[in-house]
């Protein structure tokens, strides 16, 4: 009975931890008040850098999707690294908050090109991140097996 309890809970955990992150997500994209979403997106990836520093001292082997769509992996240093990046991206919008909302940030094209350049680099590193995480999964089961 226990477990069934757990797996409930656990299952709601991990809806309400998906629905805030795409929630915030779409309210920093929005673009009126940045400063709560980047708050809360912060929050999590701290919280979720601690879980993850834990179960490496731990030595555990867990597997998650921190890659989202670009993969499942084992944790390790480098999804620290990425979410400490992330977190200091998070800490310029609330440094240099953003003058526009999305509505009036179209009609300046030179703030639309600069958005889908970084939008384009933050893309670019993730899957580095993840050719380099597989490279280094294939050259590993490689030696072992």
């Amino acid at each position: 009975m226990l477990n069934v309890s757990n797996n409930y809970i656990s299952y709601f955990l991990a809806i309400s931890v998906i629905t805030t992150e795409i929630g915030f997500s779409l309210l920093l994209l929005i673009g009126r008040n940045t400063a709560i979403p980047s708050i809360a997106l912060i929050s999590l990836l701290f919280i979720f850098n601690l879980m993850i520093v834990m179960h490496i001292r731990k030595k555990s082997e867990i597997s998650c999707q921190c890659g989202g769509f670009l993969g499942n992996y084992i944790l390790n240093k480098g999804i620290v690294a990425r979410n400490f990046v992330l977190i200091a991206s998070l800490f310029l919008t609330l440094i240099f908050p953003p003058s526009t909302n999305l509505l009036t940030l179209l009609d300046d094209i030179h703030q639309l090109v600069f958005f889908v350049y970084m939008e384009a680099l933050s893309l670019i590193i993730l899957f580095f991140y993840r050719y380099i995480n597989h490279a280094a999964y294939i050259l590993k089961n490689i030696k072992t097996g």
